[in-house]
């Protein structure tokens, strides 16, 4: 996989900015049918036994084109970061290397033609004469003081501006243009779906109401607009998992009204109705989750996967072999295992995507609509947990079960974008 820019950090005092910056870039000008603007390495994991320079780092450094330095005390005295800008400095262009001030100092000795050693407190000294001239750096050290940047605060949208426009090759007025037109036509799409969406989960739920107080065909009208809130809800949810530049308050307090919508339907619920309001309820939480993990919320994003997963055990409690519902409890553990690989915990989600796998063996799931990607998706999480501890050989195995899992469903594959997304990042991986 190549990657345009290689963040280098000390964790214990810029991991969050960090996360800021690599997020920043991804959603940065971003066209609407791209998953990122960009592709930015950032390891949050460094001090794991079982990582290395040589089997982890060295192989995504050399993928980079750019070395981005979040410069500071700490990172100056880090052996991770001293070791990832002594490799680059040995084997990659030194005029690729971006310095982003966060704390201490840097001074330029302009007799001496190199840093003031005397004064400079954020770069390490093996640095020293590394760049024929003065280099320029973004000073972000007025950031220590702000929790939870996002490229709507001024001062960091400008720093990423900056940084990306280097790291993409193009001019910051071209590059600020393109986010001016993408984030226009992102608010004009949204304002048109979040009103779409508020009609329908209101109409839908109006008829939702009726079904279960009318007396016959009470049950085909009742799955009749259970099946238009999922298809309906479900699919707007899905396509705003892409889009940016729209408050993020305004987009959960929508898809939170659809799920609530079908909530309320649960309090009149009878015997016969339960489980298929419960079915619904799941998979819209399970859509949340997905879209709030995408907007950067990862706590509320946890949180809508364990309301699906509980709800999901309520209704295996009824009928432990039902296909669909097994499928929705596959899906909601590769949601899960995905993130915890993301703030990671790789032990963990290798458990979670082991017991869904499990679950998987003894059941028709397969064949339900959507479950062979996300079957896929587990082995290819799994691949990438063991590539991370330098597993080679099991990680090898997984992406290519992960590819086995995509030719026998080719069907879906054929006519599904995500399919080929899919199979192009497991043979990345692979490669």
């Amino acid at each position: 996989m190549r990657y345009d820019a290689f963040i280098s950090y000390s964790q214990a005092a810029d991991s969050p900015l960090a996360s800021a910056l690599q997020a920043g870039l991804h959603a940065f000008a971003k066209p609407w049918y791209r998953r990122r603007a960009a592709n930015v390495f950032l390891d949050k994991s460094k001090l794991a036994a079982a990582h290395s320079l040589k089997g982890v780092l060295i192989p995504s450094l050399e993928a980079s084109g750019h070395y981005l330095l979040l410069a500071s005390p700490l990172s100056a005295r880090s052996e991770w970061v001293q070791a990832e800008l002594s490799y680059w400095l040995a084997n990659k262009p030194h005029d690729r290397i971006l310095i982003v001030l966060t704390d201490g100092d840097i001074v330029w000795n302009r007799p001496g033609n190199d840093f003031d050693w005397t004064a400079t407190t954020a770069l390490p000294r093996l640095a020293a004469r590394a760049f024929p001239d003065e280099p320029f750096y973004i000073d972000l050290r007025w950031a220590k003081a702000h929790a939870d940047l996002t490229i709507l605060d001024p001062r960091f949208h400008d720093a990423v501006a900056r940084i990306s426009a280097t790291i993409r090759g193009v001019s910051l007025d071209e590059i600020a243009g393109e986010e001016v037109r993408q984030h226009r036509r992102t608010r004009r799409i949204v304002a048109a779906v979040m009103t779409l969406l508020i009609v329908l989960a209101g109409g839908v739920a109006a008829a939702s109401m009726l079904a279960l107080r009318s007396g016959w065909e009470a049950q085909r009208n009742l799955a009749s607009a259970l099946q238009l809130t999922k298809t309906i809800a479900s699919d707007v949810i899905a396509g705003m998992k892409d889009l940016k530049g729209v408050e993020t308050k305004r987009i959960q307090a929508i898809t939170n009204r659809a799920i609530g919508q079908v909530a309320v339907l649960d309090t009149h619920a009878t015997s016969g109705t339960a489980n298929q309001i419960r079915e619904v309820k799941a998979a819209l939480d399970l859509e949340l989750a997905e879209l709030t993990w995408r907007l950067g919320q990862g706590p509320q994003s946890i949180e809508s996967a364990r309301r699906a997963q509980s709800t999901i055990a309520e209704l295996r409690a009824a009928d432990p072999g039902n296909s669909a519902w097994i499928a929705l409890l596959v899906r909601c553990q590769r949601l899960i295992g995905e993130f915890q690989i993301d703030t990671e915990n790789g032990a963990r989600a290798e458990a979670t995507f082991r017991e869904a796998l499990q679950v998987v063996e003894h059941s028709a799931t397969k064949t339900e609509p959507g479950a062979a990607l996300d079957i896929s998706r587990i082995y290819r999480g799994l691949g990438k947990i063991f590539m991370d501890s330098s597993k080679l050989a099991p990680a090898l195995d997984s992406f290519r079960k992960a590819l086995r899992v995509a030719d026998e469903d080719i069907a879906v594959a054929d006519r599904d974008s995500e399919w080929h997304t899919q199979v192009s990042s497991v043979l990345d991986l692979i490669v």
